[in-house]
């Protein structure tokens, strides 16, 4: 029978506490992202707090958060931790001691380090917006510049690690983490490459340079990595995700890219993990009908339940969804006065989730303003639900013209726990549905407004039935 693990202990002063209480949150789903276990601390008068872990396995990141900030701590087995810090300048006041301070000092230094640089860094994109449509294109650095660019700041990140661990003995768990960590965070930036200077030179049909995902083959660690809850490897796979699959830098079906994966990923589950958040992203965006092969596509790679479960789950949910009667919600809008769906029965209506700070929400208003100016005078409304967590936020963000014509309707839900935001499942925005004049939910995903004629053809469909 194996030994228990020792106890682990995070213990600490808040100075200037916004609050009384304290989280350490360790694990999350790999392919939900959702926080397994969360274990909050009441602060005492004296504005100190404990946290026992009795059970931790092995040694892994987790999130110490109070108020609104956060910081990652690197937690091992029997860890005697002890945290100072100051809420007036939380990344700056923090400090560890005791068993496993010399990792998160490591950590809190690398952060303040290199995180918080910016432009100042290769790791930060310089073009971190979308150009206007009225700024002229402009050539962008090329893919030799872009290499060497993620070489320089390599060696920088790995000559800090190397510096600061001669000075600092480091477990050797650790050091293997730190190493994969500037790995994974290096090439996840270099695989927003090919997508940037696409949206740069205003070139959508531009594809990656040769040879340009040949590091994915030399990454260390990716499996370690995620079993450790590596911000960096989590942050690898979502921009592969969103860059390399789901903006389709390289042409692929569902027949052909498990092999795509297994050249990038090998035989790993971090193979299986980013086709599994391809198949939700597009359950989320684009529905059961599209999703179906790859949802398949993943069923005949994999039998781990824990990444399969949530991508079923999905599945089936959207396929009982469609074609039934729309949830009625309730919300508010920006006279105070309440708003339901079922108000609308007798015509069609295209249910736009979004909130003030989406900013893919945001670039779609124009063509939804378009869009709403080729149904005036016709039985199509715009419901506008925001999700913004704060109504004032959502009652400022109303001042743009843009989100206001005669079939236009707004109102507010707090937040995704809202009963709106889970009557339809929405996890993500924008999020778009198009109810049919008998209140029932068409079938499959609404295309978004700047699909132009497909999404008009959905509406027409819609009023003609």
């Amino acid at each position: 029978m194996a030994a228990a693990p020792p106890l682990t202990i995070v213990s600490g002063h808040i100075e200037h506490p916004k609050d009384r209480v304290v989280i350490l949150t360790i694990g999350a789903h790999p392919v939900t992202q959702q926080s397994l276990r969360k274990l909050p601390a009441l602060l005492n008068a004296a504005h100190d707090f404990r946290i026992e872990i009795p059970d931790l396995p092995f040694g892994q990141m987790a999130v110490f958060s109070h108020g609104e900030e956060t910081t990652h701590l690197f937690l091992t087995p029997g860890d005697q931790l002890q945290l100072t810090l100051d809420t007036e300048h939380f990344d700056e006041s923090l400090r560890f001691a005791g068993t496993g301070a010399n990792a998160n000092n490591y950590l809190a230094q690398y952060f303040l380090r290199f995180e918080d640089f910016g432009d100042a860094l290769p790791l930060t994109s310089p073009a971190a917006r979308t150009p206007r449509a009225t700024e002229p294109a402009k050539p962008w650095r090329t893919p030799e510049n872009q290499l060497h660019r993620d070489d320089s700041v390599r060696q920088l990140h790995v000559a800090f690690l190397r510096t600061y661990a001669a000075a600092h003995p480091l477990p050797v768990e650790f050091r293997s983490y730190a190493r994969a960590y500037i790995e994974h965070d290096i090439v996840g930036w270099t695989l927003m490459y090919p997508y940037m200077r696409r949206v740069m030179e205003r070139q959508p049909d531009l594809p990656a340079p040769a040879g340009f995902f040949d590091s994915l083959r030399r990454l260390p660690a990716l499996d370690s990595a995620m079993r450790q809850n590596s911000p960096a490897w989590n942050y690898l796979v979502l921009v592969y995700v969103t860059s390399v699959l789901h903006r389709n830098i390289l042409p692929f079906t569902a027949q052909s890219l498990p092999a795509q994966l297994t050249a990038h990923f090998g035989n790993s589950a971090t193979r299986d993990v980013v086709l599994a958040r391809y198949c939700m992203k597009l359950l989320e965006e684009q529905g059961a009908v599209e999703a179906r092969p790859f949802v398949e596509c993943l069923q005949g790679l994999t039998r781990d339940t824990l990444l399969l479960g949530p991508v079923q789950r999905q599945y089936q949910r959207q396929q009982r969804f469609y074609g039934t009667p729309a949830p009625d919600f309730t919300m508010r809008d920006a006279t105070g006065q309440e708003v339901r769906l079922s108000d609308f029965r007798g015509k069609v209506v295209y249910l736009d989730f979004w909130a003030s700070w989406c900013g893919p929400c945001l670039m779609e208003m124009p063509a939804s303003a378009t869009l709403r100016k080729k149904y005036e005078g016709r039985d199509v409304v715009f419901l506008y639900v925001s999700v913004d967590a704060k109504e004032q936020a959502w009652q400022s963000a109303l001042t743009k013209p843009v989100l206001h014509g005669a079939n236009a309707r707004h109102g507010w839900v707090p937040g995704f726990e809202a009963a709106a935001a889970k009557a339809y499942a929405v996890n993500a925005i924008p999020a778009y549905f198009i109810i049919g004049r008998d209140g029932r939910l068409l079938p499959g995903k609404a295309p978004k407004p700047s699909a132009g004629q497909a999404t008009i053809d959905e509406l027409d469909a819609a009023l003609s039935q």
